[in-house]
């Protein structure tokens, strides 16, 4: 509400958005900062925010917000910076939520999304969604040990189940999208960000069993041998997904989850991987591979609202005789000559 009232009290300068203008503002004229703001809440929100024991739309990164003001007083850019996403709740399936963009896209998402991700192909349960059956509307459904725990645990820690109270995934997909479509994200790009989410929830399925030397796989499960290969038939078709889904040949991409170089003096080595250790890389990657995600889409927030470089663009310098004129480089930052910072 700060934000809003600060952006909204202070007139502000033109701002650039390509996807018109929006509902509120004058038709043909530039949206207002606080209109933009409000735009870029639905994506920020769904790929930052999740639900907790406590709280069903808990915040899980830091968002710190500067208004840039020019010397008379115009609002002439905002800034959107983020600090500390929790990227371990990507791949800790357990008594909260992850994300709710893996909720939304397995809910919400079209026939054809579907199909281009396969997501009638996830299982029940897996390692980043214990729930996932339970959200997978053209999923394979069924009843999953796992997920009747997660179930339990909820209800004794007052969360009554990994469904949110008055929270339609579904249409939040929906809402998502359009706000994509709002902060000037491309069809392309929004279906890019998607893909990746797919992969995520395919990767959950990837898991790792114990192999001899020459190749086999083994019937003891000890998370620490010397080698490791894909578990079974489900892990095999998960990574095939996740790998088509990232653009990389599923063969190179598991070699470089069951393998590592090393370098024994002047010469590199291959070393393999445990099957714990396996693990481990594949967390790795999904846990960057998020927050990657989520950088890009405040990058493309801050594109929205001429916040970074294109605040830059967007500053008015006011030189002694009151003129206007745009100021490029280093020295608008310094036209704006007062910043308000928020957290």
């Amino acid at each position: 509400k700060l934000i809003q009232y600060l952006s909204w009290r202070a007139p502000s300068l033109d701002a650039p958005l390509t996807a018109g203008a929006a509902d509120g503002d004058a038709a043909g004229s530039p949206p207002t900062f606080e209109r933009l703001l409000l735009q870029t809440v639905p994506v920020l929100e769904s790929f930052g925010n999740a639900g907790t024991a406590l709280n069903h739309n808990s915040s899980r990164y830091g968002k710190f917000v500067s208004l840039y003001y020019t010397r008379t007083g115009l609002l002439a850019g905002v800034v959107l910076k983020n600090y500390l996403l929790e990227k371990t709740r990507v791949v800790a399936a357990g008594a909260e939520r992850t994300f709710h963009a893996f909720y939304e896209l397995v809910a919400g998402a079209d026939p054809a999304m579907r199909a281009a991700l396969k997501l009638d192909a996830l299982p029940t349960s897996t390692r980043y969604m214990a729930d996932l059956g339970s959200y997978n509307k053209g999923g394979k459904g069924g009843g999953s040990t796992a997920r009747q725990l997660v179930g339990g645990l909820m209800k004794s820690l007052g969360g009554g189940g990994n469904k949110v109270p008055a929270r339609d995934d579904g249409a939040e997909f929906q809402e998502t999208c359009a706000a994509m479509k709002a902060c000037a994200i491309s069809d392309q790009d929004g279906e890019a960000v998607w893909a990746i989410v797919g992969a995520l929830l395919h990767l959950g399925a990837v898991s790792f069993a114990a192999a001899s030397r020459d190749g086999e796989r083994l019937a003891d499960a000890d998370p620490d041998a010397e080698r490791a290969l894909l578990a079974d038939s489900v892990a095999e078709a998960a990574l095939s997904t996740a790998a088509h889904l990232l653009g990389v040949g599923s063969d190179a991409f598991e070699a470089s989850l069951t393998s590592r170089k090393m370098k024994a003096g002047a010469e590199w080595i291959t070393a393999r991987n445990s099957p714990r250790a396996s693990l481990h890389v594949l967390d790795s990657l999904a846990k960057v591979a998020y927050a990657r995600i989520f950088g890009w889409l405040f990058e493309a927030a801050n594109a929205a609202l001429g916040g970074d470089d294109a605040m830059a663009e967007a500053a008015l310098a006011y030189d002694e005789g009151g003129t206007a004129r745009r100021t490029k480089g280093a020295g608008a930052e310094a036209s704006a000559a007062t910043m308000i910072g928020l957290l």
